[in-house]
């Protein structure tokens, strides 16, 4: 699992090293497991974080929640 962060002046399609532009990344097992993995995202003002099935993917101070629009409700502790 990978996090990009994407404002839309990259190209990811023709880029040819996709994955050295991951801010964050996890290996993980995903095949065979024979039940549904379930995948958490915590955004506060201070991290993002992803987990999976309860453990930590990856993590990041570098992320900030954007401002909302107006019509937009924001659940950013």
């Amino acid at each position: 699992m990978r996090g990009f962060l994407n404002d839309g002046t990259t190209d990811y399609k023709s880029h040819r090293s996709v994955d050295s532009l991951a801010f964050g990344h996890c290996d993980y097992p995903y095949r065979n497991l024979g039940r549904p993995s379930t995948v958490r995202l915590k955004h506060t003002k201070s991290v993002f974080e992803v987990t999976v099935d309860d453990k930590l993917c990856f993590s990041t101070d570098k992320v900030r929640p954007s401002t909302p629009h107006p019509h937009q409700q924001s659940n950013v502790n």
